[in-house]
């Protein structure tokens, strides 16, 4: 899992040392484009990979990325902090699950290791990790409330999941836009 963050200058700072891609075809896992690409990043100093599973990895991705943006930033804390907190595992969960179900409803449902290791991942008491938008909630920054927890919500109403503690989530992310927004123009 990549950490990372912008500067006031603009910078972009990598905050862990993860760094791997995984790439694939959606609809051919063996064609000669992916077999190029997967020779181009092999030299590179990062983990690649070549899917045969894509679409099953990019829900993936987004499990990962909206579960830890929705915990941290409705909790304005890291994994750790929320985890310490009473009820924070259990509301981590909750909302691991709930994202869980949406790609389910879409035949991606995620394999034993990933849930266990991501369940693991958002209930550590140790855990200093928090999404990029959390810090930019933190600094004021704009967020990609739409783009991350917003299509997630509308994907899950189209397949007739029920997800609150998403929908809590982004109204709380929309609040604080029109909020920062009216900031701005003063």
């Amino acid at each position: 899992m990549i950490a990372a963050t912008m500067d006031s200058d603009g910078k972009i700072l990598h905050l862990n040392d993860s760094h791997g891609i995984k790439y694939g075809e959606l609809d051919d896992p063996t064609s000669a484009r992916i077999e190029k690409i997967d020779a181009m990043f092999k030299p590179a100093n990062c983990k690649s990979e070549a899917s045969q599973q894509i679409r099953k990895d990019m829900w993936e991705k987004w499990v990962m990325i909206s579960s830890l943006a929705a915990l941290t930033t409705l909790m304005r804390a890291n994994v750790g902090e929320v985890a310490r907190a009473p009820g924070g595992k259990e509301i981590a969960n909750k909302l691991f699950h709930e994202c869980l179900s949406v790609a389910k409803a879409y035949d991606c449902e995620a394999n034993a290791t990933f849930i266990e290791s991501m369940g693991n991942r958002l209930s550590d008491p140790t855990s200093t990790l928090a999404a990029s938008m959390c810090r930019d909630v933190e600094n004021g920054n704009d967020v990609e409330s739409d783009q991350i927890i917003g299509d997630l919500i509308e994907r899950a109403r189209a397949r007739g999941v029920n997800v609150p503690l998403l929908e809590l989530v982004y109204c709380n992310l929309k609040a604080y836009e029109i909020h920062r927004e009216a900031q701005l123009k003063k």
